[in-house]
């Protein structure tokens, strides 16, 4: 590459097409991903547009906070047909937005993935999980969309876990670059005692009870059944502890019917889902996340942020974020009674909680700011230009 081409690269205002299946108000793990770092990419003189799926009441194209979200992508939401549909419509959008970019950026790797290759533009793939992999791997004519997914110019691994997936399905190692996802720092910050105390008023919280909080889609996944039963023994010796389970999901009333059985209604609260899960972290006094299968959460992000004590379970990204004892405390749900004790002692020992969740928050801030990953994202938009 030349010298005039490397230095006009390095001080391109660069032009960024994110594709993301769904995008806000639509809100999931890799949706609130993709708009908080088209939005820190806009504070670092990037000039994002989105392309995403359209929703009933909204379609063409809109500014929505200094982002263009285009809301083309129309599909038939019916088995295979909306997976013919969404390969079509994403074809034809990306014809019509790919002058507009320098660089694609696929927020997931599915056939949107698979139409960006074809774009003639450098084009990074994001994977967070490997339910979209997965499911193209079992469509009909899977060599064809594997060998499309495997000329992108570069990806995006989460998790080790994730990493080891890509290089299984036959991507170089080169291609790879490792970042986990992002947290707003300035926005999910701790709070003092006094300011716990007026939340918990707030929020109808026990002000004098020991509060754990768990985020997320009440699922099979998250393990949560398991996280009752912990939490029946964590009763037997602690009283005054509360579990918030903020969410909903498809295991809901089979929860509550759990949570009956053990007699937890009176400390355990079903809360729903909620638009702004802050509060309820910053009236909390540790995090609990005991899934069967993570990428980079979101929730254990953004409850680090907070300065929570977090007790996880040892998956995808987790044990690279949670140093034992440090940071954290990472447990084998399975494993009832080495739990119950690692919660018991943790309540009973608040000088430890509170090193715990400072040291939580230093880790994120460190390594999962979203302006830093804006950065580190910029830096591989450039390096890929370069080698276009």
């Amino acid at each position: 590459m030349s010298f005039d081409r490397c230095t006009r690269i390095r001080y391109m205002r660069l032009r960024v097409l994110m594709i993301s299946s769904q995008y806000p108000p639509i809100m999931g793990g890799a949706e609130r991903q993709a708009q908080l770092l088209a939005q820190a990419l806009v504070r670092k003189g990037c000039h994002v547009e989105i392309l995403t799926q359209s929703l009933e009441r909204r379609t063409g194209s809109s500014h929505e906070d200094g982002v263009l979200v285009h809301r083309s992508i129309q599909t038939l939401k019916k088995g295979k047909i909306f997976g013919l549909t969404y390969l079509m419509s994403s074809f034809w959008s990306l014809l019509c937005l790919r002058f507009q970019c320098d660089v694609i950026h696929c927020q997931s790797l599915y056939l949107d993935s698979c139409v960006a290759a074809l774009m003639g533009k450098p084009v990074l793939g994001m994977m967070a999980g490997d339910r979209d992999l997965h499911r193209m791997q079992q469509m009909v004519g899977a060599f064809i969309w594997m060998g499309l997914i495997r000329r992108l110019s570069g990806f995006v691994a989460i998790s080790d876990p994730i990493e080891k997936k890509l290089l299984a399905v036959g991507v170089s190692s080169d291609k790879i670059y490792r970042l986990p996802n992002g947290v707003d720092m300035t926005g999910f910050v701790p709070v003092c005692k006094q300011e716990k105390v007026g939340l918990r008023t707030r929020l109808q919280i026990p002000v004098d009870a020991s509060v754990a909080i768990f985020c997320g889609r009440l699922a099979p996944e998250k393990n949560l059944k398991n996280l009752l039963h912990v939490w029946a023994g964590v009763t037997k010796q602690l009283s005054k502890a509360h579990l918030l389970l903020v969410g909903s999901g498809p295991e809901h009333a089979e929860l509550e019917r759990v949570a009956r059985q053990l007699g937890l209604l009176e400390q355990v609260h079903f809360l729903g889902q909620k638009n702004d899960v802050l509060p309820y972290l910053q009236a909390s006094d540790f995090f609990v996340l005991p899934s069967l299968r993570e990428g980079c959460p979101n929730a254990l992000l953004e409850a680090m942020a907070v300065g929570l004590p977090c007790v996880a379970t040892r998956v995808g990204a987790i044990p690279e974020l949670i140093d034992s004892g440090r940071n954290g405390i990472l447990i084998d749900l399975n494993e009832v009674s080495a739990t119950v004790r690692a919660i018991v002692q943790l309540v009973e020992d608040p000088e430890k909680a509170f090193r715990l969740g400072q040291a939580a928050r230093d880790t994120v801030k460190e390594r999962c700011s979203m302006d830093h990953i804006a950065d580190q994202f910029i830096q591989i938009y450039k390096e890929l230009l370069s080698k276009s």
